[in-house]
């Protein structure tokens, strides 16, 4: 397992064990920081603190064309994306290229899941 694959295996059990809150917010709100922000689905944070410093966690879900397929009709790729934020801006972007897609699929269930407003929902 390598240094991305670990840090998304710590907030998929944080999240799994109820130590990471997560917020619903709004794709745009994040506008300026997402790449591709018209994309953007739905959006969720957090905040999580690495080696003392603190970082805000955005997970976004993306629909992106896919124009590549053999048909004549448009596709939808499933693009996740976690991004860690500080105060000056995007420090890093955890996505399909360093760790695998149904991973971070996992953590877009887990999320939607243990978020404070579906809490309320069914509690």
């Amino acid at each position: 397992m390598d240094k991305y694959e670990k840090l998304l295996e710590e907030i998929i059990e944080d999240t799994k064990e109820g130590n990471l809150t997560w917020e619903i917010d709004s794709a745009n709100y994040y506008e300026k920081v997402i790449f591709n922000s018209g994309f953007a689905a739905t959006a969720y944070s957090s905040d999580i603190v690495k080696n003392e410093k603190k970082f805000e966690i955005v997970f976004v879900e993306k629909y992106m064309p896919d124009l590549g397929g053999d048909w004549d009709g448009i596709a939808q790729k499933y693009y996740p994306e976690l991004y860690f934020l500080t105060k000056g801006g995007v420090a890093f972007i955890l996505d399909q290229r360093y760790v695998e897609v149904d991973r971070l699929a996992l953590l877009a269930d887990l999320i939607k899941e243990h978020n404070s407003d579906t809490k309320l929902l069914f509690d």
